[in-house]
This record gives structure tokens, C-alpha cells and sequence, in this order.
């Protein structure tokens, strides 16, 4: 008992530890992503002596809740026992912010806000007009073109990769491998370099180097002592960016010195080619991590580089029929023939830092290729550019698996053998024992066998470096192009547009408890009918008068989210006005808005949006959005939402089995005595 306990704490002392690092690296994420912008950052009342005060004002605060303005006030001071801890968490995160971000553009004041502060106010406002008039808070003088391919173990990326190294160090002052700088082969006399400086970092050579430091070799080792070498290699790696990173920081920092005369210097640009297998979530946290580590007044931006193949081997429609009948269809985002041809490669493989041809190789392909299920745009990840690259023949001389150049028939059938011994060992493997074949290895070892058993054919060296050298000279300019997706800020498309309610929550919440009263007098309810949890409110009480989903999709969609924006910018406010509230018994609460008066206040608002409403609260599986279609369903009954007529006693009435999609639920609607108008509700963009 008292090791469990132990085992306990030790377990929540590491949780602990874990959620403190990723506070810290959002916080530096968010902070690298402001620090660009033209801000001024006020940190207020954050020190000892302005918590102490924030604790002594919600202490008194916690006998007038009413008086509170916010949620996020009001819950802060119900938590009576616990605010202390809360504050001192705040207060890391802001002095963690604080310190992350440019001194020239924080103030930082000791006391908790007040309005008589003239002093304070008198700061802002000078340091805000000393902001507009600075032509560029941040120009940036350097752009890091990072490369992170995408692909399967066997298409040759680690050789495309090269290829690419050694053509941009032809024009690079620096040059760097695997975090070693390497001399310069640059011409003398040839100009300024085009390319600052360019890195190649490989994951898989840090893992060799370990294995090799520890007596190892690719083929002799244990998966024991492979996983540990792993993770000493991704510990080198990840310090190895830092460093390319760091080293780009200072270089910048010299040539801003030696062009402080020339402000219309030209951009240095960097190169950092990452050798390393990124799966669909690996390309995501990947490009987090290098967005955190970028350094400042440098833009990043990131090129996927999606390996594809080049040509198309005869097809056979009636066994691609008779294939698809007895598994279903494909669902990875590479054909089956280019699987085929990378394991062939892995097979013909003599030397690797960490994979050899065998068996193994073949189930850690397949792993690979699982990770990659049911994607259907390869490199998609948000500030990512995608960029292809068809490096992998599958015809003529440079095919590896013999059965994908025979006509015959007898090739035909072996190469079908080996799709159905394919998709037998994809639907037995395990990822959660990555690269293990486990219940897969008879499906694994049939694989290996046909594999080895089709004329397996190793092209020629001249003839390999010959078509590398092509696919090479037509990707390098297109990988150094500077994009106009990544060179402009990451600005998230417009989901919605709303007017915020947010402010008379508590006037909400007290139309939301009489008709729960009201509800319980004309019903059999005993108990609080909505409780917290399950039952969860919305992050932010809103109207909202458009859903775009990030994409406007019709001319009128346009042409509202243009007059929104309008609207946005000049700080528009308007009067809501609530009319019933609308309870559904097991699943959702909303109040409903009087859409004449939205109309006649000059929102613009959808003419699909039938029924403007507030969802109060809802309860998983029902989601906010399924308060339209309750609401549609009130609309067709006669009378449900007239808020002109009583409609039954206590103002209430029940509509029992309401059916509303394919769901039969009990409704009450509690018609307001009087409506309740809700002013200054601002116009959001969300």
C-alpha cells in the first residue's frame, strides 16, 4: 500500500512537471507569434503586492455576485478555497509572457487597475503613440526555409535530401551536417551567396552514430537497445535545430551591424533540410516546435515535401474488382504498387544507420503506411506549404520489384499475391508495438518470401543519380521560393459571426432559473433538471447571426461577412432582445431572440438563420449547434414561439415528443411576462 501510494505521488509529481512544460512552451509559442505584431503588452497588477490586493477584492466580491461582471469573475470567486493557488499559476504564466516578449514593447505595473491611475494611463498612452510612430515595430531580415519530407521508409529520401545539400551548398556561405560545419565549396569570385547558410540534420544518423558510440550495428542489435538509442538520437537532434536556429539568430544579428547603411538590404535566406519519416501528427508537432524556436525578426516558413512515384504500372481491371469485393477499398493516400516497390528497396538495402533489409524492414514499412490511414492530402497542416516531388519510378529500368516490369500473366498474379499478403498484414498489425509485426509476422514472412521470390533488380548507380539530378534541379527553386501563405501571418478563417451576450450572463442565468421554476411547477420534476456537469454552458454566450464554417460559400454569405466586418471595425454595438427560453428535457437550454428587433437594429443577419437564439447549456451528445434544429421544429408547430399570446399557464406550456431530426424529445417553452433587452452587444468575429 504505501508503494502504490508512492507510485502515486511520484505519478502526479511527473503530471505535473508535463503540464507545466506545455504551459511553457504555449506560452512561447504564443509569445514568437505576438512578438511580430505591432502591440503594446500591459501587464497589470501581477506582482505579490496585486495578487494580494485581486484576493482581497474577491473575498469581498463573494457576497455580491450579482455585481460581478464577467464569468470568468464570477467562477474565479466561488472557488474561495482554492484562489490563492489559481493566482500564484496565473501569475507564472504572465511573468513566463512577460518575459518572452520584447522589453520595448511591455509595461509592467505593480498595482491591480484603476481608473484614477493617471500615472499608468499617462505610460500607455505615450508608449502607444511612440508605437504608430514607428514605421515597422519588427522588420524581418532573414527568411529559414525549413524541409520536412513525407514519406515511406524505402522512397529515398535520405538520397533525394543529399542531393538537394549538395546542390544548395554550391551557393551557400555556411554549411552545416549533422550540426558539424563542413568547409564552404562555394566558387571564389561567384558573388554574394544566394543562400546564407544550409543544414542537413538527419534523425536516422544520430541513431547510427549512438549505436555505432555503443558497439552496435543496424543488424546486430536488440529492439531494446535500439529504442534507447533512439531516444539519446532525438535528444541530439532536437538540440541540433535549437542550435541551426541560434546560429541563424547571430548571423542575422552581425549582417543587421554591417547593413545598418543599407536599409533595403535583401533578405538572407536560410536552409534546413530535416531527414526524418513525418506522419501526418509528427508534421503538425513538428512544425509547432520549429515555430517556437524560430528566432526573432526571421520568418519561417515550412515546405512538406510530399514523395509520390512517377509512372503507372499496367493495370489489371478485373483483379483490382475482384480485390476490392474481398478487402474493400484502398485507403491509403499511396498506391499498393508503390508499397510494393519501397519494400522491394528496403529488401535490396545493404547498408543503413538503423534499417536493413528482412523481415523487420517490412513490418516497420507497413507501420508506417498505417499511420497514414484514411489521409487524403498528404503535408496538410496548418502555416505548412506542401510541395511534390515524384522521385520513385515505377517503370522501366529503375524498378526494383521485377514483378511491376512483366507483362505476363504469371507477374500479374505474383503481383496480386503480394496486394492481398499486403492488406492481410495491414488489418493484423499492432501500432501500439510500432514496427512489431506481432500477429501480422506469417502475413510479413509470406511477403518477404514472394518479395524475394519476384527477380528482385538493383538499377544502376549512374542511371539513379542521373534521374535524382533531374527531380533535384526542378525542385530546388521551388523549394526556396519565399510563399505568400508562409511569408504572411497565420490569420484563422472566419468560423462565425456573433453578437456577444457574454456580459449579461448573470441577467441570463436568472431568466434560465425561472424557467426551470416554471418548468417544475407544470412538471414532475424533483431536482435541478440541468446540473453542472453534465450539463456544460458555451465557452462564450452569443448570437450568432452567420456560420461560415471557415469558407463563404454563396455571394450573400460574401457580401454579410463584408458588412460584419464593417461593422467590426468600427466597434458596433446593438440590443438584443429575449423573448422565451427553451428547454429540452436530457439535452439542451436556449434563449430565444426576437429577430424583428435584430433585423430593425441593422445586424447583418443569414436569411437561413430561421430562429436567432443564446445556447444556455447542453449536455454531450447534443452540441450547440443542434439548438437550430430544435428551434426549426418549434416553428412548424402553430403557436410554439409566439411571444404576442399567452401560451399556457405560468407562461409555459409542454410539447411532449417533439420530433426534431430523427429524435422524439419532450420541450418546454417558457414564454418571458415581459421581453428582456440585453444592450451593447458587441459584433464578434470567431
Amino acid at each position: 500500500r504505501k508503494r502504490r501510494r508512492r507510485n502515486l505521488v511520484a505519478a502526479g509529481a511527473g503530471a505535473g512537471a508535463a503540464a507545466e512544460e506545455r504551459h511553457e512552451k504555449a506560452s512561447l509559442r504564443v509569445a514568437e507569434q505576438l512578438k511580430r505584431s505591432r502591440c503594446l503588452f500591459v501587464f497589470w497588477g501581477w506582482s505579490e503586492e496585486g495578487c494580494a490586493q485581486s484576493l482581497q477584492l474577491a473575498s469581498q466580491a463573494a457576497h455580491s455576485l450579482k455585481d460581478v461582471a464577467s464569468r470568468s469573475c464570477s467562477n474565479f470567486v466561488r472557488q474561495s478555497t482554492k484562489q490563492a493557488a489559481i493566482l500564484s499559476k496565473w501569475r507564472l504564466h504572465a511573468k513566463r509572457f512577460h518575459s518572452s516578449l520584447p522589453s520595448a514593447r511591455t509595461l509592467w505595473f505593480s498595482s491591480i487597475p484603476r481608473l484614477d491611475e493617471s500615472r499608468a494611463i499617462s505610460s500607455i498612452a505615450s508608449r502607444v503613440e511612440a508605437l504608430r510612430a514607428t514605421p515597422d515595430a519588427s522588420p524581418e531580415s532573414g527568411v529559414i526555409t525549413v524541409v520536412l519530407p513525407v514519406g515511406l521508409p524505402g522512397m529515398g529520401k535520405s538520397s533525394l535530401l543529399e542531393r538537394l545539400y549538395a546542390l544548395g551548398s554550391q551557393s551557400a556561405g555556411f554549411r552545416f551536417r549533422q550540426g558539424v560545419e563542413e568547409p564552404s565549396i562555394r566558387h571564389i569570385g561567384s558573388g554574394e551567396a544566394s543562400v546564407a547558410a544550409i543544414a542537413m540534420l538527419s534523425s536516422d544518423g544520430f541513431t547510427g552514430a549512438e549505436l555505432m558510440a555503443r558497439g552496435l550495428d543496424a543488424a546486430g542489435r536488440s529492439s531494446e537497445e535500439l529504442e534507447g538509442s533512439r531516444r539519446k538520437a532525438a535528444n541530439r537532434y532536437r538540440a541540433e535545430v535549437e542550435r541551426f536556429m541560434s546560429f541563424v539568430g547571430a548571423d542575422l544579428a552581425c549582417r543587421a551591424q554591417a547593413a545598418a547603411d543599407s536599409p533595403t538590404a535583401a533578405l538572407a535566406q536560410y536552409f534546413l533540410l530535416l531527414d526524418k519519416n513525418h506522419p501526418p501528427s509528427g508534421l503538425k508537432r513538428e512544425a509547432e516546435l520549429l515555430t517556437a524556436a524560430v528566432p526573432a525578426d526571421c520568418r519561417l516558413q515550412i515546405k512538406a515535401l510530399v514523395l509520390n512515384a512517377q509512372g503507372c504500372p499496367k493495370q489489371f481491371e478485373a483483379l483490382d474488382q475482384e480485390e476490392a469485393r474481398e478487402f474493400g477499398p484502398w485507403r491509403y493516400p499511396w498506391s499498393p504498387e508503390l508499397v510494393g516497390e519501397c519494400a522491394a528497396r528496403l529488401l535490396l538495402r545493404s547498408s543503413h544507420g538503423t534499417l536493413v533489409g528482412g523481415e523487420e524492414a517490412i513490418a516497420v514499412l507497413l507501420s508506417f503506411l498505417k499511420l497514414h490511414h484514411g489521409v487524403a492530402r498528404l503535408g496538410a497542416a496548418p502555416g505548412v506549404d506542401v510541395v511534390h516531388a515524384r522521385c520513385v519510378s515505377l517503370e522501366g529500368d529503375l524498378v526494383s520489384w521485377g514483378d511491376l516490369r512483366g507483362d505476363d500473366p504469371e507477374a500479374a498474379w505474383r503481383r496480386f499475391e503480394v496486394r492481398a499478403l499486403m492488406r492481410e498484414a495491414l488489418g493484423l498489425l499492432n501500432l501500439r508495438q510500432f514496427g512489431d509485426a506481432g500477429p501480422a509476422a506469417p502475413m510479413v514472412a509470406a511477403l518477404h518470401k514472394c518479395l524475394r521470390a519476384s527477380a528482385l533488380h538493383l538499377p544502376p548507380d549512374d542511371l539513379r543519380r542521373t534521374h535524382l539530378d533531374a527531380v533535384v534541379h526542378r525542385l530546388f527553386p521551388e523549394l526556396l521560393a519565399t510563399s505568400a501563405q508562409s511569408m504572411m501571418p497565420i490569420a484563422p478563417p472566419v468560423t462565425y459571426v456573433a453578437l456577444s451576450v457574454e456580459e449579461h450572463h448573470a441577467e441570463l442565468q436568472a431568466l434560465f432559473q425561472q424557467a426551470v421554476l416554471a418548468m417544475g411547477n407544470q412538471g414532475d420534476e424533483q431536482e435541478d433538471p440541468f446540473p453542472t456537469p453534465p450539463y456544460l454552458s458555451p465557452r462564450l454566450l452569443h448570437v450568432t447571426t452567420l456560420f461560415l464554417g471557415g469558407a463563404a460559400r454563396s455571394e450573400e454569405h460574401r457580401s454579410l461577412l463584408a458588412a460584419s466586418r464593417k461593422l467590426f471595425r468600427a466597434a458596433a454595438c446593438f440590443e438584443c432582445v429575449v423573448t422565451h427560453v427553451v428547454c429540452v428535457r436530457g439535452a439542451l437550454a436556449c434563449a430565444v431572440v426576437d429577430k424583428v428587433a435584430v433585423l430593425a437594429a441593422g445586424v447583418p443577419l443569414d436569411a437561413d438563420r430561421q430562429v436567432p437564439h443564446i445556447t444556455l447549456c447542453t449536455r454531450l451528445p447534443w452540441m450547440p449547434k443542434h439548438s437550430n434544429d430544435v428551434l426549426s421544429a418549434l416553428v412548424k408547430v402553430d403557436g410554439a414561439l409566439d411571444h404576442q399570446a399567452p401560451v399556457g399557464q405560468d407562461d409555459g406550456r409542454w410539447w411532449p415528443a417533439l420530433e426534431v431530426g430523427d429524435t422524439l424529445v419532450d420541450v418546454f417553452v417558457f414564454r418571458l411576462p415581459q421581453p428582456v433587452k440585453l444592450p451593447r452587444t458587441p459584433l464578434l468575429l470567431v
